[in-house]
């Protein structure tokens, strides 16, 4: 019998996710059906993108349990770290059916590579001061292998960038050439038991959840739609009222119209993302296309269509009151 924690699947029973089962707006819109942004080249970073392979500074640090620091370094260079993140999982192939049995995650190994001077100084005053490399050795032997930070009751920790990643090395591998004698290279492996991606006055993990989760960017949605869609109303019908009265300030129609233009555009877009996320019917989504575009055409031509206007101002504005009274009870 599985245990409480494992998930179980039969892989036959996952057709009914394929893509002939999901919505249109799924199964035709690559783009997440509008909640993703468009993906660019980023022109705006803090740093160069590295090109010339040059290595990054890092630290590590050894800390008790009330995350005191114990000893640190930053006497290396860090060129490269890599992980992988993998399920324990196990694979049936039964007489009925296929399966697949989830365990939880696979224990977290990640390997670090880097170098450092380790040779003498010409300075006077310190002349160990390149043996940099001899001391995180001497480091790794006394304090930071796994053994004796289990024995000491402490862990590690490296801090790259925004990666905090915390746990016990497992190895150091070094090595030294004739080629570059000054200079030792290295790779240690670490089983890590933490790993945060946050980094303080730049980045935070909330930060990093709005760039995926559809649900928070549906419910900013309805808060924008809800905000414009109160201003569209507005302006409705103090346009719509001018044009009756044909008294309307020219400079105030000249500028509201250009933002209602734009304004109706944003919404409809809103309300096509906002329906399609709750599986909303598409006929919904083309009537409101529809009365949006009507009540521009009233708004772009008010002088011209009074008889008109009057005749369905009622209508047009018992529809605004309408939808407004919707919106504002979504869930």
């Amino acid at each position: 019998m599985p245990s409480q924690n494992q998930q179980i699947i039969q892989l036959n029973n996952l057709n009914r996710y394929t893509v002939y089962t999901l919505p249109d707006y799924l199964r035709n819109n690559s783009n997440a059906y509008g909640f993703l942004t468009k993906k660019e080249a980023p022109r705006d970073l803090s740093n160069d993108i590295n090109s010339s392979s040059e290595a990054v500074g890092a630290t590590i640090y050894v800390l008790n349990k009330s995350y005191q620091i114990l000893y640190a370094t930053n006497k290396f260079y860090l060129t490269s770290f890599n992980f992988g993140l993998k399920e324990r999982a196990q694979l049936i192939n039964s007489l009925t059916s296929p399966i697949i049995s989830f365990f939880g995650e696979s224990i977290r190994v990640y390997t670090f590579t880097g170098v450092a001077p380790d040779a003498g100084s010409t300075s006077s005053v310190n002349t160990y001061k390149n043996f940099q490399y001899s001391s995180l050795i001497q480091l790794y032997n006394n304090h930071l292998r796994g053994t004796k930070l289990i024995e000491d009751g402490n862990f590690a920790m490296l801090k790259v960038a925004n990666h905090t990643i915390y746990g016990f090395p497992v190895n150091l591998n070094s090595s030294y050439s004739s080629a570059q004698d000054k200079i030792a290279s290295f790779t240690m492996n670490w089983a890590v038991a933490k790993h945060d991606l946050f980094l303080i006055n730049s980045v935070s993990t909330t930060n990093l959840q709005t760039m995926y989760d559809v649900t928070d960017k549906i419910d900013k949605d309805k808060e924008l739609f809800i905000e414009e869609f109160l201003k569209f109303k507005n302006n409705v019908i103090v346009i719509l009222g001018y044009g009756l009265q044909e008294s309307m300030p020219s400079e105030f129609f000249k500028v509201t119209k250009k933002e209602m233009g734009e304004m109706s555009i944003r919404l409809i877009n809103l309300y096509t993302n906002i329906l399609n996320a709750s599986n909303g019917e598409e006929a919904n989504i083309n009537e409101f296309s529809a009365q949006i575009n009507k009540t521009m055409k009233y708004v772009n031509n008010v002088y011209n269509n009074i008889l008109l206007i009057a005749y369905d101002y009622e209508n047009i504005i018992s529809w605004l009151e309408q939808v407004y009274e919707q919106i504002t009870h979504w869930n």
